[in-house]
């Protein structure tokens, strides 16, 4: 009887352990090459570009997110593209289809850059 009360318990223990360490697991964020929660995804925040460059395939939609609490715009150095403001938690989408290098601004805050590198 004792053995089997020792067994139980070990077995009880070792199933606690694998099950927080399950869901453990589960609880953490994914992590992706940039500092973005997805893809392809630039992120506005503490006046700068997050990050401040990406490089993608000819055809991809890149994203930028607002997640400042003040305007900013996505305004292309050559006028190929033009955000307008952005307010906060606002986002603005382009399909980069050519080949090439498009930098790009914030207009209100000029110190603000990026550079997406199509491939």
């Amino acid at each position: 009887m004792r053995y089997i009360l020792i067994a139980a318990v070990v077995l009880l223990t070792l199933g606690a352990i694998i099950f927080y360490g399950f869901m453990a697991n589960e609880s953490q964020p994914t992590t992706n090459t940039s500092e973005t929660t997805k893809p392809n995804t630039v992120s506005i925040e503490s006046f700068s570009f997050k990050p401040s460059e990406i490089t993608v395939k000819a055809g991809t939609e890149v994203t930028w997110m607002n997640n400042d609490s003040v305007t900013h715009t996505v305004t292309s150095d050559t006028n190929a593209f033009e955000s307008g403001e952005l307010a906060a938690g606002e986002t603005y989408k382009h399909t980069f289809e050519e080949i090439g290098t498009f930098a790009y601004h914030c207009t209100p805050h000029s110190s603000m850059t990026g550079k997406v590198t199509v491939q």
